[in-house]
């Protein structure tokens, strides 16, 4: 070996021993060295005919990287500081590249991803590129030499390890300088104060060191360029600010640590929380000022209050829930806001109902109270506020003297009115004043801007007598010896150092998800990869014909590959993960692992549910460079056969391109990367079914709010149902859309359709106020009436064709229009045509606004086990198939035998618990009985024995899709045949169709196969099948249906080859039945509800109270069951029953409102009309299929004017005859067309229920 100058002068012979001591405990090779004392120098000649003679592959004559590296490890100590002198100081550079910045609220804890950039000169790594062919710059690994220990002083969790740099790959330039780079992330705890929440901001700081080496022994510099944020993805929920670096030294036990400090300030982005959580603030407290503002003796008084308390309770529930509470440091002013908000709330429904009670005394009130009223009433500052203008049910004035006191006692009620309003009033102003002093208090809203592993394998001692030889027994291991006894998988395979390895890259994607609330892209793929490795080159006629071996991936140098985007540091991999490898015979290597791959996107949920995300990876080695690593072609290809289908997400297109990234920390270098570029569309319509139909619908109640009589107390009912609903809608939709820097489309429009709907309420109450005034309108309202009403707009277009009873008056009134001035109409009317105009004008403009929104003993003398163990294993290599002749196959048993199964309808996933019995015959391990003292079987547990390799091809989890066969152990007898039964947790998708759901049928299959070895090397016999035996039935679902086949299937990227496959198939069914009394009866119920509402008397209030329960229990259902029915692509029928039925039920309580209306009108119909009623009245078919049978009143009545049905038009004892029949015709058209609908959508629903039992 040639070790360098640094070995002579006596010093050679350790090195020697060294070298010699590595090559015993090189996993790869198992040739027999024992470190002899060699004296003298060894010569490079020397080495090689020595290998030579043990029929080794002489790899350091040909690779000047390996003679350089043993050169300069060959006494190198990682474990020693590398300076010269004992006291002279090491200086490191430290810089970071931040990636993003993660912040825990709920924990208080702040998340640091970022590349860490090391940099400092190593004394004892100097070479002459010109003794090593100019080569000046080399790759090791970080466990190869010394790193300083940069650790994280300040961790918030003691959990992990955050010390030093992990194992990476570092660049060492010939002068000693070492520059390592490492993805780490760093938890640090941050004393967060959510006292301005959502409007809060958070500073954090990182302190960084070494716990082992003081200042005066290592000294880390930092500059200007420490921090560079050319790559930092910014958070969706916070504006992240990174500080520069900054230097300070703390002294501990007399001595002075050096360290830096990183500064990273967070200000939340309230955007979102602004719109669920402000804006309600400032609706509810408008709704409390309101509630005072109106007439204690209306109806509608008490039925906001209550409304309002109830959506004040259901903000505060929501607001605790979602504010964060771990560590904060005062409490949150926005939850002190609603408290005081919720107490004035309490208020106001406590005082509405003191100061009725009040109102409605009828004994004399004291003179204290009379004259305290009167003197408050006839104040300046009543005068001022206008008290007497605003109380129109004051008929006369008040006294200014005391003397008149005794007269207003006299009228009791009265004095007793002026009370009520006194309170009312110092109620209002008092509330506004507590307002008014609570906003300057808490600033909340207007005061911010509105945030390897490295295996060590122990090597086996070889004994010589009586051991049973292998090699001169296989070919194969007499090549795999031959290759690796001189290899080093850590050095580029090129005997050229200016040779270019050139890489094949393709993706054969297997699942692609996409995780919302962390806007990751999982890509779960096979890699295929395929480079030439120079020092793997064989004849094939030296090794029996062999062309091509199998081989781990870590016994051989594979690209350090990884992603450059990674969603998180602890998902940067570098390099491959273990597999099995294909080389052949001129050093083509040809590996396809599994992996998963993740990255950040940038999401945009602008248009959620029906968002499009675009998502890139970017794949590319970190430690070589554009002239040592390139990619075939320059390009990356993507094989999209064996995708399965995301339920949730369709790939609408798939892109890979080339670049060239400039070294972060090495400005003359570039490195080769190539990109894969995804578009995803959502393709979940259900959630648009949830959350979109119901916009609708509130939209349709808000319109239907505007269109009602102001008088009429169903118009106050619905707006306090409809402004409740709409709470409820979007405290729902709140939790479901993910954080995102813009509000989706959807939020806007629940937002804007909430700002109607408490529109639309003060306004009926207003309304109602100016209907119950009972002074004369001023003249200019008088006039401006009687322009609108005169006009042909007004007539057409609002007045006559949708009010009847502005259409008569106006009629009347057609001669002369200017009277409308000066009519001695009631003052009523003319109110109450100001309300309908004003109705009219938010109505349009209601709709107007709608339109425009839009994841070590010696034992073995003593155990006759012991000693036939180590006969078997002292030169057994677990890595060769086991077969004498190569051309020959290993037979392979599979049985499935399942304990139970479960199925997710979450996630479509089959999760079977399983016996996996594996069986096969390995021709090394077999033994005589009479040689071992009669022993037939020996258990295998810490052996390294050759297991076949199976995977589960359609595996749900990538990482999980190598079996272990042997971690329970294995059972091996004489004839060499091997049981293993380990217990395995399968976990597969399912093809499912919910469209029968809850009563449907997935259909699962569980694929084994053998990755690495064809079908000429492995076979799986005919009877693999699966045992039913130890199979213990599930509560839920029971299997109806399985078999097993086997086959051989193309390799994907071998097309001579086929790999051996067994596939069990599982069948399930439902066995549950009261899932059909939880989301079944309830349709049903509900809808015979809506048909009952149909059947009663319009005019009845137990009619409109059924209405309402109906409705609010149909968005209590479809709530329910969205949470409880699992996510698809298609809608499930049960589904689509409740939306129709939620349709009907909203159409019949506008029905309702409307039929109230008829009956309650005064006007009588056209003549051909009431002609047409009296027609279908009078007939047999409905006086036996509608009135008679169904409604005895109306058939008594028939009776007795059954010879003369034209009565029933010229009928004057009662004028709403003809109302109420049209009324009733009317509904049983209704009922009738509903019950039809109805039936259709519940035979569809119950025939899937009846096919899948049949």
């Amino acid at each position: 070996m040639v070790c360098g100058t640094r070995c002579a002068n006596g010093t050679r012979k350790e090195c020697s021993k060294i070298m010699n001591l590595k090559y015993n405990m090189n996993p790869a090779s198992n040739i027999i060295n024992q470190p002899d004392d060699i004296s003298g120098a060894t010569s490079s000649s020397t080495s090689t005919r020595r290998r030579q003679s043990l029929g080794c592959n002489d790899i350091e004559s040909k690779s000047v990287t390996l003679r350089l590296k043993r050169h300069l490890f060959c006494d190198y100590d990682p474990s020693i500081r590398p300076i010269t002198g004992i006291h002279s100081q090491l200086s490191v550079k430290v810089a970071f590249m931040p990636k993003f910045v993660e912040f825990n609220e709920h924990s208080n804890s702040l998340e640091f991803h970022t590349w860490l950039i090391l940099t400092w000169d190593d004394a004892f790594l100097h070479w002459n590129p010109e003794d090593y062919e100019n080569i000046e710059e080399y790759h090791v690994k970080s466990e190869e030499i010394w790193v300083p220990d940069f650790s994280v002083f300040n961790s918030g969790d003691l959990s992990v390890d955050q010390s030093g740099i992990g194992s990476t790959s570092c660049i060492l330039l010939h002068n000693g300088t070492i520059q390592c780079a490492a993805a780490r992330v760093y938890t640090t705890h941050c004393p967060a104060d959510f006292a301005n929440w959502p409007y809060d901001k958070h500073n954090c700081t990182l302190h960084f060191g070494s716990w082992m080496h003081f200042s005066d022994e290592m000294n880390f510099d930092i500059g200007s360029d420490s921090i560079m944020m050319d790559g930092f993805v910014q958070n969706h929920e916070w504006e992240v600010e990174v500080g520069q670096l900054s230097k300070f030294s703390e002294l501990y036990h007399s001595e002075v640590d050096a360290m830096i400090f990183l500064n990273v300030i967070l200000q939340r982005r309230p955007t979102r929380n602004s719109v669920i959580f402000i804006t309600p603030a400032i609706i509810l407290s408008t709704l409390t000022l309101t509630v005072l503002w109106l007439d204690s003796r209306s109806i509608e008084r008490m039925a906001v209050s209550c409304c309002n308390f109830v959506c004040h309770l259901f903000c505060i529930f929501d607001l605790h829930w979602y504010l964060p509470s771990n560590g904060a440091i005062s409490c949150p002013k926005i939850l002190i806001f609603y408290e005081i908000s919720i107490c004035l709330a309490a208020f106001t429904l406590i005082f509405t109902s003191i100061i009725r009670k009040i109102d409605a005394i009828t004994v004399p009130p004291p003179r204290w109270v009379a004259s305290m009223t009167a003197q408050v009433l006839n104040s300046p500052a009543s005068q001022y506020l206008g008290i007497h203008f605003l109380e129109r049910k004051m008929q006369t004035s008040l006294p200014d003297d005391a003397e008149n006191i005794e007269q207003l006692t006299t009228n009791k009620d009265q004095v007793w009115r002026e009370c009520v309003i006194v309170l009312e009033w110092l109620g209002f102003i008092g509330t506004q004043f507590l307002w008014g002093v609570w906003q300057n208090y808490t600033d909340f809203y207007i005061a911010k801007n509105i945030a390897q592993f490295i295996t060590a394998s122990a090597f086996i001692n070889v004994y010589a007598n009586e051991c049973n030889l292998i090699e001169d027994k296989s070919p194969s291991l007499q090549l795999f010896r031959h290759l690796f006894c001189d290899y080093e998988s850590s050095e580029r395979p090129t005997r050229d150092p200016k040779n270019t390895t050139v890489l094949t890259t393709i993706l054969i994607p297997k699942m692609i998800k996409f995780m919302d609330y962390s806007n990751t892209l999982l890509l779960h793929t096979w890699m295929y990869l395929s480079w030439d490795d120079e020092h793997l080159q064989w004849e094939a006629s030296d090794f029996n014909g062999i062309d091509s071996i199998w081989i781990q991936s870590h016994n051989i140098w594979t690209p350090d590959l990884a992603i450059q985007n990674a969603a998180s540091a602890d998902s940067i991999e570098l390099g491959l993960p273990n597999t099995y490898c294909i080389v052949s015979r001129n050093g083509g290597v040809v590996c396809v692992p599994p992996v998963l791959f993740s990255t950040r996107c940038n999401a945009d949920y602008n248009f959620w549910p029906f968002d499009r995300q675009n998502c890139s990876l970017e794949l590319s080695s970190w430690s070589y460079n554009d002239n040592e690593i390139s990619f075939k072609d320059n390009k990356l290809d993507i094989f999209m056969i064996h995708y399965a289908q995301n339920s949730e997400w369709n790939v609408i297109s798939v892109e890979t391109g080339f670049i060239k990234k400039k070294s972060n920390y090495m400005t003359y270098e570039d490195f080769p990367t190539v990109v894969a570029h995804f578009v995803l569309q959502r393709a979940d319509n259900q959630l648009w079914r949830v959350f979109g139909t119901p916009s609708i619908i509130l939209m349709a109640m808000t319109l239907t709010t505007l269109w009602l009589d102001p008088k009429s107390n169903e118009r106050l009912l619905l707006g306090c149902v409809n402004f409740f609903c709409h709470f409820l809608c979007i405290g729902n939709l709140h939790w479901i859309v993910p954080q995102s820097n813009a509000i989706p489309k959807i939020l806007m429009f629940y937002y804007n359709s909430l700002m109607l709907a408490v529109v639309a309420l003060i306004l009926t109450c207003v309304l109602k106020q100016i209907l119950d005034a009972k002074v004369s309108p001023p003249p200019w309202i008088s006039s401006s009436v009687s322009m609108i009403l005169s006009s042909k707009v007004g007539q057409i277009l609002l007045l006559s064709i949708l009010d009847p009873k502005a259409s008569a008056w106006l009629e009347e009134s057609a001669d002369d229009n200017s009277d409308l001035v000066n009519s001695q109409t009631p003052k009523k009317s003319t109110w109450a045509y100001v309300t309908i105009i004003l109705g009219w004008i938010s109505f349009i403009m209601s709709e107007f606004v709608n339109v425009l929104t839009e994841k070590c003993n010696y034992v073995e003398n003593q155990s006759h086990h012991l000693e036939l163990s180590r006969h078997l294993f002292c030169d057994y290599d677990g890595s060769e198939r086991p077969v004498e002749n190569f051309m020959n196959a290993t037979n392979v048993s599979l049985y499935i035998s399942p304990s139970f199964v479960q199925f997710d309808e979450s996630t479509n996933i089959l999760k079977s618990y399983c016996w996996f019995v594996i069986e096969w015959t390995d021709e090394f391990l077999k033994w005589k009985k009479e040689d071992f003292h009669g022993i037939k079987k020996l258990t295998l547990r810490n052996q390294d024995v050759w297991t076949p390799s199976i995977y589960v091809e359609n595996a749900e989890n990538i990482n999980k899709i190598l079996l272990d066969v042997y971690k329970s152990g294995c059972e091996l007898v004489e004839s060499g045949i091997i049981t293993c039964v380990p217990e395995i947790l399968f976990e597969t998708k399912c093809d499912v169709d919910y469209t029968y759901w809850p009563f449907y049928k997935p259909h699962c299959k569980i694929q084994l196969s053998s990755w690495s070895y064809g079908s000429n090397e492995i076979h799986f016999n005919e009877k693999s099948a699966i045992i039913l035996d130890r199979y213990i039935p599930h509560n839920e679902w029971k299997l109806v249906n399985i078999s097993s086949s086997s086959e051989n299937i193309k390799s994907r990227y071998m097309t001579h080859e086929t790999f051996p496959t067994v596939t069990s198939r599982f069948s399930l069914q439902r066995s549950r039945v009261h899932i059909w009394s939880m989301c079944g009866t309830p349709a049903l119920i509900l809808a015979v509800m809506t048909l009952t509402t149909l059947w009663l008397d319009p005019k009845s209030n137990e009619r409109l109270m059924i209405a309402y329960m109906n409705l609010i229990c149909h968005l209590l259902c479809i709530r329910i069951l969205h949470w409880f029915m699992p996510h698809s692509d298609t809608v499930p029928n049960i589904l689509k029953f409740y939306i129709y039925s939620i349709i009907l039920t909203v159409l019949a309580l506008i029905f309702t409102y409307q039929m109230r209306r008829i009956v309650n009108s005064k006007s009588l119909p056209p003549l051909w009309i009431s002609s047409f009623a009296s027609m279908i009245m009078s007939s047999k078919l409905g006086r036996i299929l509608s009135l008679s049978i169904l409604d005895p009143k109306t058939s008594m009545r028939l009776e007795e004017d059954t010879d003369d049905s034209s009565i029933l038009v010229h009928r004057q004892t009662n004028e709403n005859s003809s109302l109420v029949e049209i009324t009733t015709i009317f509904g049983w058209l209704s009922f009738i067309s509903f019950l039809f609908i109805l039936i259709s959508n519940s035979v569809v629903m119950v025939h899937a229920k009846f096919v899948s039992v049949k």
